[in-house]
C-alpha cells in the first residue's frame, strides 16, 4: 500500500505550480460561478469540517503570502492513505461534485512525494521542492563521489553482462586512485546536491585540441527521471563556454542505444566508432557545438 495520497486537477495552480488540489478545483468554480448555490453551500460545509478536524499547515494563511512575495511556490499537501474513514467520506463527497460538474482529476498515490517534506502530522503532510545546487565538489568528497560512480555505472554494467573479470576497466568497477587521479590532474568535477545530498556528477577536462570532455555523468538510480541528468548537461555547456570553449565531446559504449539516444535528444551528434582489444566493446563518440 503506498504511503501518499493526492487528489488533483489537471489545471496548474498559481500558488504552488503543481496540479491544482481538491479544495481548489471547488474554489475556482465557486469564484466562476459554476457550482450552484445548493452545492457551493455543501462544499463551503465540507471545507468547514476539514478546516475543524484537519491541522492548518504553517504555510498557509498568515505565511502564504510570505512565500508568493518571496517568488516561491507555496507547498503542496498529500493526505496519508491510513486516514480515517470519516474524512473518506468527506473527501469522496468533494469528488462526487467534481464528477458532478465534469472536472477532470486524477487520484495519485505514491511513497515518493516529489520533493521534501516539511511538514507532517496524523493526516497529511507538506511537500516542498527540493533545493538542488550544481558546485565543485573537494578533496574529501571523493569517497561519496566514487560510491555515487560506483551504484550509477552497476545498471550498465548489469543490463550488459560486465563483470570485473570480463571488463575490469568499466567504470563501474572504477578504483579510487584513478578517480584521484583525474583530480590531481586538474579535472573540473562537479556534484548535483539535492537537498544537500550528492545526487548526480559529473567531470569536464580541457584537450589538447582546445576541446572539453565531458565524463562520467552519473545520477543515482532512485533519482534518475527527476531532470538531474539534462540539469548538468546544461550547466556543462555554459561552463564550457564561459571558460571560452565551444565544443564538448563525450564517449558511450555505441551499442547502448537508450545512451545514444539521450545525448542526442541533449544536442550531441554522434562521430563515429573506435574498438579496444582491451574493452569488449566498440566505444562511440559524440560532440557537441556551440
Amino acid at each position: 500500500m503506498q504511503k501518499y495520497m493526492r487528489i488533483q486537477g489537471r489545471e496548474i495552480s498559481f500558488k504552488t505550480k503543481k496540479p491544482a488540489g481538491l479544495f481548489a478545483l471547488c474554489w475556482r468554480r465557486i469564484r466562476d460561478g459554476i457550482f450552484s448555490a445548493e452545492d457551493e453551500a455543501e462544499f463551503r460545509e465540507l471545507d468547514k469540517w476539514f478546516r475543524k478536524e484537519l491541522p492548518i499547515p504553517p504555510f498557509y494563511d498568515e505565511n502564504e503570502k510570505k512565500y508568493l512575495d518571496e517568488g516561491k511556490p507555496l507547498p503542496v499537501t498529500w493526505f496519508k492513505t491510513d486516514y480515517p474513514p470519516k474524512m473518506k467520506e468527506k473527501a469522496d463527497a468533494i469528488i462526487a461534485l467534481l464528477d458532478k460538474y465534469q472536472i477532470s482529476y486524477d487520484v495519485v498515490y505514491s511513497n515518493d512525494v516529489g520533493g521534501r517534506i516539511i511538514y507532517e502530522d496524523e493526516f497529511q503532510v507538506g511537500v516542498t521542492e527540493h533545493e538542488v545546487q550544481i558546485r565543485p565538489v573537494t578533496k574529501e568528497q571523493l569517497h561519496e563521489v566514487l560510491e555515487l560512480i560506483h551504484k550509477s555505472f552497476a545498471t550498465v554494467a548489469a543490463n550488459l553482462g560486465f563483470t570485473k573479470e570480463n571488463c575490469p576497466g568499466h567504470t563501474s568497477f572504477m578504483p579510487m586512485e584513478k578517480l584521484m587521479g583525474f583530480y590531481e590532474w586538474g579535472f573540473l568535477m562537479y556534484g548535483l546536491f539535492e537537498d544537500g545530498k550528492l545526487t548526480g556528477y559529473f567531470s569536464l577536462v580541457k584537450q589538447q585540441d582546445g576541446h572539453y570532455e565531458l565524463n562520467n555523468l552519473a545520477v543515482l538510480p532512485e533519482k534518475r527521471h527527476c531532470g538531474y541528468g539534462s540539469m548538468m548537461i546544461d550547466f556543462a555547456k555554459k561552463k564550457v563556454t564561459e571558460l571560452g570553449g565551444d565544443t564538448i565531446q563525450l564517449s558511450i559504449i555505441e551499442d547502448s542505444w537508450i545512451i545514444k539516444n539521450y545525448y542526442q535528444m541533449q544536442g550531441f551528434k554522434h562521430t563515429g566508432t573506435k574498438k579496444f582489444e582491451h574493452l569488449p566493446f566498440t566505444c562511440g563518440y559524440m560532440i557537441w557545438q556551440k
